[in-house]
């Protein structure tokens, strides 16, 4: 669906201002076409009265639901990392845009400051990431609206080349590790 995507991305705040979203100076269908299987992982983030009790504010809750995702976001980059040292003919992909550092260079025409740590999102290659949550991971996707929805799902995958199920045991074992993200 990567021209449903790709629109959808031309309205976000990080399109051509992070880069780890589009425009690409590459064709997303050749990348695509490198890989031939994905091993998909979702994480899903609950939130306990007691972290919403103390959100009285659309500050407090930005605030927080932002320091949730980069928490997570930063121990799921570590993962697939270290995934891709093990396989280094595959490639991690993260959920959502890069948030390593405060404000993106490519929003000054700059290069990245640190090369290699950015993981392009399912979506911005222009896969559906609701279906892939709910059809294919059990986890229906919930949006913020007036309030913390009850969880968040982060989406991420890892291309291979093969068929190796060698790649999903290591990353089950990985996020097993992963405090607060039990199987």
């Amino acid at each position: 669906f990567s021209d449903k995507f790709l629109a959808l991305c031309q309205e976000c705040r990080n399109y051509g201002a992070n880069w780890a979203c589009p425009p690409f100076d590459f064709d997303v269908s050749k990348f695509l076409l490198g890989y031939g299987h994905a091993c998909l992982f979702g994480v899903k983030v609950t939130h306990s009265a007691n972290d919403l009790s103390p959100l009285d504010t659309n500050e407090k809750t930005k605030e927080y639901v932002g320091k949730i995702f980069k928490d997570v976001n930063a121990a799921l980059l570590k993962l697939l990392h270290e995934v891709e040292k093990l396989f280094p003919e595959g490639v991690g992909v993260s959920a959502g845009g890069c948030g390593v550092c405060p404000s993106c260079a490519r929003k000054d025409s700059a290069p990245c400051r640190i090369p290699g740590t950015p993981r392009h999102s399912l979506e911005s290659l222009g896969f559906d990431v609701g279906l892939i949550s709910d059809e294919l991971l059990g986890m229906r996707l919930l949006w913020m609206k007036d309030s913390i929805p009850e969880y968040h799902v982060l989406v991420n995958a890892f291309f291979t080349k093969a068929d190796d199920a060698a790649v999903g045991v290591e990353i089950e074992s990985r996020l097993g590790r992963l405090i607060g993200c039990p199987l």
